[in-house]
């Protein structure tokens, strides 16, 4: 989980949420509704310049452990989050994509020693600005690990408006692709919902 920028880092960052969220308003609005937290009480509010505020933020998200929230949140609409931004949607896909790079710690296939973090990073990457039903296919059709990464991916965006279906496996030996296809229309009235499609 990526918890602490470099200098260098957190000043694009700092420059692109300024370029995404040019007045105090959107920016109140977004902690808001992505933290559930007061602007003015983790970042100075309306005392200081908006730079300084977005500099206070980011520090803030740092020492909470919050910083994969924050990449996560500034892009999404539905906390208030801007999604249109390419400054602001570069600079987190870089972060998220380099820390997964750091922390992978894995061979795809070997259960034993799998590792969710660079799935679940692309994941929300790809996921931001989408609506409706979305489907993942992972290198792996062990339960434990399907289950694992539907509740990762729940907790990454706080489990709001994101339901679980039963993975489906799109091996000729178990079920036909038209099953699959049914069985993924069946579920498209549900707002997000992740339905993990298997190779063996």
């Amino acid at each position: 989980m990526l918890e602490k920028l470099e200098g260098k880092q957190r000043k694009r960052l700092q420059e692109a949420l300024m370029s995404a969220f040019p007045s105090f308003t959107k920016l109140e609005q977004m902690v808001s509704f992505g933290f559930n937290e007061n602007l003015d009480n983790l970042a100075g509010g309306y005392n200081s310049d908006l730079g300084y505020v977005i500099f206070k933020l980011i520090e803030w998200s740092e020492a909470k452990g919050k910083l994969q929230q924050l990449l996560i949140v500034v892009r999404s609409e539905e906390d208030g989050g801007n999604s249109s931004n390419t400054k602001l949607k570069e600079i987190c896909e870089e972060l998220q994509q380099g820390q997964t790079v750091r922390g992978q710690s894995y061979e795809l296939m070997n259960r034993s020693q799998f590792d969710l973090t660079e799935i679940i990073a692309e994941c929300c990457s790809n996921l931001l600005g989408k609506n409706g039903l979305v489907g993942f296919a992972l290198p792996c059709d062990h339960y434990t690990c399907l289950e694992s990464f539907c509740r990762r991916l729940q907790n990454e965006f706080n489990g709001r408006n994101i339901q679980c279906q039963d993975s489906l496996s799109l091996n000729p030996k178990h079920s036909s692709v038209e099953l699959a296809i049914k069985r993924i229309q069946s579920a498209a009235s549900v707002p997000y919902c992740f339905t993990s499609c298997l190779k063996s």
